[in-house]
C-alpha cells in the first residue's frame, strides 16, 4: 500500500502508482484510449528521424479476442524512398502475451491490406531473454522503410512492455541487457505534463539518452500538416 501526500500526488500520478499493482489492466487501458498517442522519446544511436516524422497512433476498434487491440500507426515519410514521400497511414494489429511471470510482451502485426482471421502464432522461448522465434512465417528481413513505410520487420514484431501507465507506454527489445533500446509513447493531452513514473522507468530501464523525438519535431510537424502534399511517381 502506497501512501501519498500532497506534494506526492504532484509529483506521482495515483493512476501510475496502480498500475505499478496492476499492469496489464493499465496497458489495456492504455491500447483502447480514444486519445492521440505520440511518439515520445526514441533510442539515441539507430534511430533515424528523418526516415519516418511525427509518429501517432489511434484506436481503431477491438478484435473478438479480448487481447487484441487495432490502431493505426500514422507519420511523415520525407521522400528516402519513392513510395513513401508524404503522409503514411498504417493499420497494426497488436496482441498481448503474458508468456511468464511478470514478463509482459506487445506484438505488433502491419494489416493495412486486411486483417487476418487469427493472429499468427509466435513461439517464446521459456527462459528470460530468449528471443521470440517466428513459427511458420518466413524470416523477417532487416528494418525497411520502401513500399508503405514500414517501421519494423515484416510480420509479427514483438516488444517488451517495460512500464505502462495512466498516460505513457514504454517499450524495449524483449531480450534483456544492460543498455536497452526503447520508445516511449505517450498521450498527447500529457506531453507537457508527462509523470515522474514515466520518467523514472524510461532512465531506470533504458539507455539513458534518447532522442527527445517530440519535442525535436513539434515545429516540424505543423508546418507538415499544413502542406499540400503530391504522391511522388
Amino acid at each position: 500500500m502506497f501512501v501519498l501526500n500532497s506534494i506526492g500526488m504532484n509529483e506521482f500520478y495515483f493512476d501510475d502508482i496502480q498500475c505499478i499493482v496492476n499492469p496489464n489492466e493499465c496497458l489495456y487501458q492504455f491500447l483502447k484510449s480514444p486519445e492521440t498517442v505520440v511518439l515520445y522519446r526514441a533510442p539515441p544511436i539507430g534511430w533515424r528521424p528523418a526516415y519516418s516524422s511525427c509518429l501517432s497512433s489511434e484506436f481503431l476498434g477491438y478484435r473478438t479476442h479480448p487481447r487484441e487491440f487495432l490502431r493505426s500507426i500514422f507519420f511523415y515519410g520525407i521522400g528516402l524512398h519513392r513510395n513513401d514521400f508524404g503522409p503514411v497511414n498504417l493499420t497494426v494489429l497488436f496482441k498481448v502475451d503474458n508468456p511468464s511471470p511478470g514478463t509482459t510482451l506487445l506484438y505488433a502485426l502491419e494489416v493495412s491490406n486486411g486483417e487476418p482471421a487469427v493472429f499468427p502464432d509466435v513461439s517464446i522461448g521459456k527462459g528470460r531473454g530468449e528471443t521470440p522465434k517466428m513459427s511458420p512465417t518466413p524470416k523477417p528481413i532487416p528494418r525497411s522503410l520502401q513500399g508503405a513505410g514500414h517501421l519494423y520487420k515484416e510480420g509479427v514484431n514483438v516488444f517488451e512492455v517495460l512500464f505502462a501507465g495512466s498516460t505513457c507506454l514504454l517499450l524495449g527489445e524483449p531480450a534483456y541487457s544492460a543498455t536497452r533500446t526503447c520508445t516511449l509513447w505517450v498521450l498527447k493531452s500529457a506531453v507537457d505534463n508527462l509523470t515522474k513514473c514515466c520518467k523514472f522507468a524510461f532512465f531506470a530501464l533504458c539507455y539513458p539518452r534518447a532522442y527527445e523525438a517530440y519535442k525535436s519535431q513539434v515545429q516540424t510537424c505543423k508546418i507538415y500538416a499544413e502542406m499540400k502534399w503530391k504522391k511522388m511517381q
